[in-house]
């Protein structure tokens, strides 16, 4: 959208440009034809009459009357005979139209009508100022439009390139899917067929069906997510809003996750108001990207983080958001951290902890689509930059959400 709207900005700044020049020159094309191919032109179609008695207007009004005259004598030779008086009688009269007063004071100037093949010319004259008169402006079109066409070209070219990385990482991404659901496929394959046939003992069936649920409930999370995201780049998708209180579903999101952040070994540090704060939002919707986002920081950081949830009222303004202690996130992955299907470096893409598998790089995208779609933003602020929404030194990153 930004680059749409700055291409929009930069063809309407051309276009003045190109309007400024237009006008600077047809100022002087102008000037060039009164002053210089005016008189030349009278002294040849009309000898003897003097520009200034004329004027420019008259020796206008003379050359279209002399091509209408040429006109109708054209015609002429294309007509049956029986209409030839009609355009004698009316190429009589313009001939007398041409003979006309043009007043200087009280004082009458006649010019002489050109005959023969000096109407012609008088046609070939004609036809050559009016190019020239409108020259700057088709000068000014093709420059416009060249403009336009290469700032369209290099958009196209972009958004080729994007097209095409998204198709990679899209590949990528379905690769890994495939490969994360074989794998929890094959253990509940294994462990069911073990139970089964019996070659499980009674004290380790527990933890089998354990493992089992794990790996159903991880195969599940997959599918929700690639479900999740489809649905959000389709075009009939539209959001359920209503008035919702961040504060409650701040609450009831971060009440779901504990049990997680607990048996990740790490801590929870709420700091949401007691008040109501009301939105227009889709409740449903909300509550899934503050979830990606604790998700997010439960599996990416280490045993022993803490895990902020906060709600901040800063004037018109509401933020939600969801910070920790862990480790700071590079540059580089920061950069396509909203990116759909971008994992990562492999350390960003793996996990700290035995038993926690990595991201697909989907709920991160879908927590930036939903808020967009909103009208919401979600940016990641790390440290020092998380100082400016006064959060706890000890908080590297936060994932904030502004409403």
């Amino acid at each position: 959208m930004g680059d749409r709207t700055r291409l929009k900005g930069r063809i309407i700044l051309r276009f003045i440009s190109i309007m400024l020049l237009v006008s600077i020159g047809e100022y002087a094309v102008m000037a060039f034809i009164n002053i210089i191919i005016m008189p030349l032109m009278c002294d040849f179609f009309f000898p003897g009459t003097d520009i200034e008695d004329v004027r420019t207007g008259g020796i206008i009004i003379i050359l279209l009357l002399s091509l209408a005259a040429l006109i109708v004598t054209l015609i002429s030779y294309l007509i049956p005979d029986q209409m030839q008086l009609f355009t004698s009688r009316l190429t009589d009269g313009i001939n007398s139209l041409m003979q006309s007063i043009l007043y200087r004071g009280h004082d009458t100037v006649r010019l002489s009508s050109p005959h023969g093949s000096k109407r012609f010319m008088l046609l070939i004259a004609v036809l050559g100022l009016f190019i020239l008169a409108i020259l700057p402006f088709i000068a000014g079109a093709l420059v416009f439009t060249g403009m336009v066409m290469r700032e369209f070209n290099a958009v196209e070219e972009t958004d080729r390139h994007k097209e095409q990385e998204d198709i990679r990482m899209r590949n990528l991404m379905l690769t890994d899917i495939a490969h994360d659901l074989r794998t929890p496929m094959t253990t509940v394959s294994g462990y069911a067929k073990a139970l089964s046939d019996g070659l499980v003992p009674d004290d380790k069936k527990e933890e089998y069906l354990e493992a089992i649920r794990n790996k159903s409930a991880r195969m599940d999370e997959l599918i929700g997510l690639l479900f999740d995201y489809t649905k959000l780049e389709n075009e009939g998708f539209t959001l359920n809003r209503s008035k919702t209180d961040i504060c409650e579903l701040v609450r009831e999101c971060a009440a779901g996750a504990y049990t997680d952040i607990e048996n990740a070994g790490m801590n929870m540090d709420a700091d949401i108001p007691e008040e109501c704060i009301e939105i227009n939002a889709d409740r449903l919707q909300m509550s899934r990207v503050i979830s990606n986002l604790i998700v997010n920081a439960v599996r990416h950081n280490k045993a022993g983080t803490t895990i902020g949830i906060i709600v901040r009222k800063d004037g018109t303004r509401n933020r939600i958001i969801v910070a920790d202690t862990g480790d700071m996130i590079d540059e580089e992955t920061a950069k396509h951290l909203f990116t759909p299907f971008y994992t990562g470096d492999t350390s960003r893409s793996n996990t700290h902890r035995k038993g926690v598998q990595g991201g697909t790089g989907l709920g991160l995208s879908i927590a930036y689509k939903v808020t967009a779609l909103h009208g919401y933003t979600i940016k990641l602020r790390q440290r020092p930059d998380t100082s400016r929404y006064n959060l706890s030194p000890e908080y590297n990153k936060a994932f904030i959400i502004t409403t």
